[in-house]
């Protein structure tokens, strides 16, 4: 309950500091419509807000992210030991494209690639940050694809003798 309690004031917090920013109201709607996942958290490392594209990514529902860790949401590999918001840190940079891998709610680890950059709004303890998560999937698996396009085990044959020869071939390789 902690979270939701802190996810409250961060929400608040939030939407206070984007109701000055210009276009807000045009720039939530794209977000919620584009397929990579954006994630907008604070400098407390808490969700606050959270679109369709990471909820397909993640599959965990808006509802359910908001006000919770990134970490706890997202379970991406880089986040115990090379976290993208703790290399920004104070300095207020960009980092683009960090390849990293996700774990869904599934249980499936999902390759992806996180770009970090600060948003302008909010001052002194009240920054945020947005995460631009691409699923890299679709490109994982057509990579994976075309490096064994001409693998011994894509050989074909009709004749039955022809196919228990190309059966042993993985084994001969092997040895």
């Amino acid at each position: 309950m902690k979270g939701r309690l802190q996810h409250s004031r961060a929400s608040k917090a939030f939407l206070a500091s984007t109701a000055d920013a210009p276009n807000c109201l045009n720039t939530c709607t794209i977000l919620e419509n584009i397929s990579e996942g954006v994630v907008i958290i604070d400098s407390d490392k808490h969700i606050v807000s959270f679109n369709r594209g990471i909820e397909m990514i993640t599959g965990c529902k808006k509802d359910e992210a908001l006000g919770q860790f990134c970490f706890d949401v997202l379970r991406a590999d880089i986040c115990a030991n090379n976290c993208p918001l703790d290399d920004i840190g104070q300095e207020l940079i960009t980092l683009e494209q960090r390849p990293a891998f996700l774990i869904n709610h599934q249980g499936d680890k999902v390759p992806v690639s996180i770009s970090l950059f600060p948003l302008p709004w909010g001052r002194g303890q009240d920054r945020y940050f947005a995460e631009v998560i691409r699923d890299l999937s679709e490109v994982e698996s057509l990579r994976r694809h075309a490096a064994r396009s001409y693998a011994p085990e894509d050989l074909v044959g009709q004749h039955p003798k022809m196919r228990k020869i190309l059966t042993f071939l993985p084994d001969i390789a092997e040895s």
